[in-house]
């Protein structure tokens, strides 16, 4: 019961995803283009940019998937 738990903890937090301005500015300093990081995560470039201008949030795996991606990104250009 408690792994299960912690698994279901460790998902949704990352399907944590910061704030539509902050996602932008990540993938900036990352270098990268909204193509790249929407061929990255398997989806189109058009719904990347929705979700960095706040009209959409990413759900589900694809939010599972913005998250790590974006600590990972995070976490090399810091």
């Amino acid at each position: 019961m408690a792994t299960a738990l912690s698994r279901l903890r460790e998902r949704l937090q990352l399907r944590q995803v910061p704030e539509a301005g902050q996602l932008r500015e990540i993938r900036i300093r990352a270098g990268l283009t909204q193509q790249e990081l929407a061929d990255e995560l398997g989806i189109a470039r058009a719904s990347l940019n929705r979700y960095e201008r706040g009209h959409r949030r990413p759900r589900g795996l694809v939010a599972e998937r913005y998250g790590r991606l974006l600590r990972t990104l995070r976490e090399s250009v810091a």
